[in-house]
């Protein structure tokens, strides 16, 4: 079993405001109660997610590697979507038993 947070959002009119660093709270004591296996909870962001990158960073996530595939993005003219290639980084944090 390995825990891994995908789509982690919160509205802009709610940023900044703890809402993101509760949800997370939240999956990671949800968790390192599964079982004695899960050491580790995993996620992925968008290299050029910097905000995210800064925000996981300071909940004591770390770098441990990248990845790349495809993501669904805005096209160039903010119009509509579309599929692009992207590079993440995969980043960990150790799991605290409670």
């Amino acid at each position: 079993l390995r825990p891994y947070v995908s789509n982690l959002v919160v509205d802009t009119s709610l940023r900044r405001c703890g809402v993101g660093r509760r949800l997370m709270d939240a999956c990671e004591e949800e968790a390192a109660n599964l079982t004695d296996a899960c050491r580790n909870i995993w996620l992925e962001v968008t290299t050029t997610n910097t905000a995210a990158l800064t925000f996981y960073g300071a909940l004591d996530y770390e770098t441990v590697g990248r990845t790349a595939g495809n993501e669904v993005t805005r096209d160039a003219n903010g119009g509509g979507f579309q599929m692009a290639p992207v590079q993440r980084c995969m980043m960990r944090k150790a799991l605290k038993k409670s």
